[in-house]
């Protein structure tokens, strides 16, 4: 099985199992289940025409706000779990949770544990999001108890965060990765 979002055109592409793309507005996630049970994988795709395009996630392609200015938030609380096998693969960004995050979003993850294997051939890639750039000096990226068990491949990888642009706050605290065989 696949959810997929391919293109032989220029552009951007996006998938995931929640949601593709959102524009804007707080996103929270509680007592959540995703369960794949047909014994074989389910694989998200993303890949566009040129090396930045594709963002796909586990949960979310792509988040981000409408405007520079909004006060907006992602939070998942410790009752969101996935299970099953899921292979997430993005042609510019790709993530556990999320492919890319930006424009003015926070962020609060507690106690998620990401088991999908995670990819990206040309761009950023990591076991939680493949890139987080909040914006501005406020805003917050909090994950506090999450584990990146499935494997990272890709150009730019990291166990946890793909890319992080040094605006906002990051705060890990009891964050882990291990590596997948």
């Amino acid at each position: 099985s696949e959810i997929s979002a391919t293109s032989s055109e220029t552009g951007s592409v996006y998938a995931a199992i929640l949601g593709a793309y959102i524009a804007g507005g707080d996103v929270s996630l509680s007592d959540v289940k995703i369960c794949n049970s047909t014994g074989s994988p389910i694989a998200v795709k993303a890949v566009g025409k040129g090396e930045n395009t594709g963002w796909a996630g586990g949960l979310f392609g792509n988040v981000t706000s409408a405007t520079a200015t909004s006060d907006t938030w992602l939070r998942l609380d410790g009752t969101v779990t996935v299970e099953g096998d899921f292979t997430v693969t993005g042609g510019a960004h790709a993530g556990g949770i999320c492919g890319a995050i930006s424009n003015e979003y926070s962020v609060s993850v507690d106690s998620y544990i990401n088991t999908m294997e995670v990819s990206s051939e040309n761009g950023r890639v990591g076991g939680l999001f493949g890139s987080i750039a909040p914006g501005n000096g406020e805003k917050q990226v909090v994950l506090h108890n999450c584990l990146n068990a499935g494997a990272v491949s890709g150009k730019n990888k990291g166990g946890l965060i793909g890319y992080w642009n040094n605006s906002g706050t990051l705060a890990l605290s009891g964050c882990a990765y291990l590596e997948a065989d």
